[in-house]
């Protein structure tokens, strides 16, 4: 009996669209830097860079860096559920859950807590993304 339940959760886990993130295989389409036009989060912005997820008030001139140590990826029908774990310099560990979503040319994340809330790829990043080295 523990036999089939233990195959059963094996094959509930490798076909639910669950995957986690490896050191070669960076979702590089959640890398950049994120803002939004959300007048309560007026200086706010995050970066995701490789391993980093970094929280920024540029009106407060407040940084807050963090490591990431896991990222699952989850496709639910037009959008992508990225949960994303991290660490802080404390080693304090944290998740965050956002949606990333396309369409067309245009790209946002959402918070999976503040659905409303749109942050677009900053034009700063766009820019950097088009220039030939």
């Amino acid at each position: 009996m523990e036999f089939k339940a233990t195959a059963a959760l094996i094959l509930i886990v490798l076909f639910s669209g669950c995957q986690s993130w490896k050191e070669d295989s960076f979702p590089h389409e959640i890398v950049g830097v994120w803002e939004t036009e959300e007048t309560r989060y007026d200086g706010c912005f995050f970066e995701i860079i490789d391993n980093k997820i970094i929280f920024s008030n540029s009106n407060e001139d407040y940084t807050d860096i963090n490591t990431i140590t896991g990222i699952q990826k989850t496709v639910e029908q037009d959008k992508t559920l990225y949960l994303i774990e991290f660490e802080n310099n404390e080693g304090l560990e944290f998740k965050c859950s956002l949606f990333y979503m396309k369409r067309g040319s245009r790209d946002w994340i959402q918070f999976k807590n503040q659905e409303k809330v749109q942050w677009v790829r900053s034009k700063d990043t766009l820019d950097s993304e088009n220039t030939v080295n």
